[in-house]
């Protein structure tokens, strides 16, 4: 969502990405992660991690999620599993899921 000018309502705000010219813009994500737990090294660790945009504000924009360690050293990609994948096209929002299979600290969107 653009939020408009408050001067002038009948203006569009506009935005160049290459540009660097932009607007304010909102755009409502949602991030789930089950279970909100970090496992002991004992035990077999698996996260499930949802994300779910519902606005599709730039053409051809899609999230990708990085998981690090306390060490800030990134969560081997043999240990990420992408599960699900919807699009806008099928349903209201675009979400997609992944398995981890480690304990992380920080996921940088």
């Amino acid at each position: 969502r653009n939020y408009s000018n408050p001067l002038n309502q009948a203006h569009k705000p506009e935005y160049d990405e290459k540009g660097n010219k932009g607007t304010i813009i909102e755009n409502r994500i949602n991030l789930g992660i089950t279970p909100f737990y970090k496992f002991p090294a004992t035990i077999h660790q698996e996260f499930n991690v949802a994300l779910y945009d519902a606005d599709f504000i730039f053409d051809n924009n899609r999230f990708e999620l990085n998981y690090y360690d306390a060490e800030n050293k990134p969560i081997p990609m043999d240990k990420i599993h992408q599960v699900q994948r919807r699009f806008k096209e099928e349903e209201t929002y675009n979400m997609f899921g992944e398995v981890v299979k480690s304990n992380f600290d920080y996921i940088q969107l």
